[in-house]
């Protein structure tokens, strides 16, 4: 007897110790694949028609027009997309962003020549982090205005205007920054169809792809799905 149980307790030790093992594994496995990594998509307008490159989220607003002047990067003060003149509300519109997931953080670099301007943002209709005004002059040109919170939907970010009699103003964009954990809609899955998958692929700058969730990527620029996209 005393042989026997020689011989079972330790092929019983090792099949606990085995299964402890793969347990632990599989909560591993489980913990990395339902943490969220946050991804940041740059838009960085090339024209006063808020123009960007491929794979940057577009957007639109009636009050710039592609014909209105433009100050590159290498001018003077390099304040980029130029609003028209006037004291009506700006409207700037992303409806690329309904595609992205809970979007968590905007940032808009912005320059005015108004001393009563402000920036409001709305996502999926609600109300998205605190109104922010505007700085005025070339002194806070190009500064960074940052809201946060939590949404999904279409963005939209209002400015108003000073309508004192007499009063106009331009608003230029350099760029807007959106910031989201990706959700289950915000990369196709995987299908039989040539189109889905390409809509699937991740690269990184180097051509190089990744085949793992967006969530587990490392620090670094990719491209998803033809969309280039920084995770920070």
């Amino acid at each position: 007897m005393k042989h026997l149980s020689m011989h079972i307790l330790p092929s019983l030790q090792r099949r606990i110790g085995m299964r402890m093992h793969a347990f632990l594994l599989t909560a591993v496995a489980a913990t990395a694949c339902t943490a969220q990594t946050a991804v940041t998509v740059v838009s960085t307008f090339t024209d006063s028609g808020l123009s960007v490159a491929d794979g940057e989220l577009r957007w639109t607003s009636p009050q710039f027009d592609s014909a209105d002047e433009f100050e590159g990067e290498g001018s003077l003060y390099g304040r980029c997309a130029r609003s028209g003149n006037g004291n009506a509300n700006i409207v700037l519109t992303c409806t690329d962003a309904a595609e992205l997931g809970q979007i968590q953080r905007i940032d808009v670099e912005a320059s005015t020549n108004g001393d009563k301007t402000v920036m409001s943002a709305a996502v999926g209709g609600n109300a998205f982090g605190s109104s922010q005004q505007i700085l005025q002059g070339t002194a806070h040109a190009n500064s960074t205005y940052t809201f946060e919170g939590t949404g999904e939907g279409t963005i939209v970010l209002t400015t108003t205007r000073n309508k004192s009699a007499g009063k106009q103003c331009r608003l230029w964009l350099r760029s807007i920054a959106v910031t989201y954990l990706p959700g289950e809609t915000a990369i196709a899955a995987p299908s039989a169809s040539p189109s889905s998958k390409a809509s699937s692929v991740i690269c990184d700058l180097a051509g190089r792809q990744w085949h793992c969730d967006v969530s587990l990527l490392p620090r670094g620029c990719y491209i998803v799905g033809g969309r280039k996209i920084l995770i920070r």
